[in-house]
């Protein structure tokens, strides 16, 4: 649990640090700042999203250490801000950044999200199972139920042959005696054919 509960915490920090930085981008975007300003708001975020991005290293290392590597999309966290920590970089800050930073933010907060909904206890891992034994069939029969149909349409053929009334009177007993017996289920479908 205490895993649980330091990952959400790191979690919820990195998002508080990702929403501030986005913050500033919208002050940056209205452009009503001296270029001086915009130079000096444009290093701080890059800063503050150098910090962001060795924090979810260091979150990464520890889920992959402790095995649980596979908690949300943090790969993909980690591909977006190295992209906006490129696009900082070169002075450059236009919608696209804007939008991956958003991108980044909803993303650490799905990871969030999904590791409170899922939760950190055995009832979740998986199991072999061993020695099992199901009493069900072993599959479908190999004319894959159609046996029954085949039976049906050869006493019909039979009936509509043109025998009197008592021939048709046997044929119906024959046929109906193969489906009570439970004949028609046991032979192999090459028989009936």
């Amino acid at each position: 649990a205490s895993g649980y509960e330091e990952f959400l915490s790191q979690m919820e920090k990195m998002s508080n640090q990702q929403r501030n930085v986005n913050e500033q981008g919208m002050q940056l975007a209205l452009g009503q700042m001296a270029s001086s300003a915009q130079q000096n708001l444009l290093s701080k975020m890059l800063g503050q999203q150098r910090d962001i991005q060795n924090s979810l290293k260091q979150l990464m290392r520890e889920l992959e250490e402790n095995g649980d590597g596979s908690l949300g999309d943090l790969g993909g966290v980690a591909r977006d801000i190295e992209e906006v920590i490129n696009q900082l970089g070169q002075n450059n800050f236009d919608r696209s950044v804007m939008d991956r930073q958003q991108q980044i933010l909803t993303r650490m907060l799905n990871a969030q999200n999904s590791m409170t909904e899922r939760g950190l206890n055995d009832e979740r891992k998986s199991k072999t199972s061993f020695g099992l034994v199901s009493k069900a069939p072993s599959g479908l029969p190999d004319d894959l139920g159609q046996r029954q149909l085949l039976v049906s349409k050869a006493m019909d053929d039979a009936l509509s042959a043109g025998f009197s009334r008592d021939y048709q009177t046997m044929i119906r007993r024959y046929f109906n005696s193969l489906n009570d017996s439970g004949l028609l289920y046991r032979m192999d479908s090459t028989v009936v054919r």
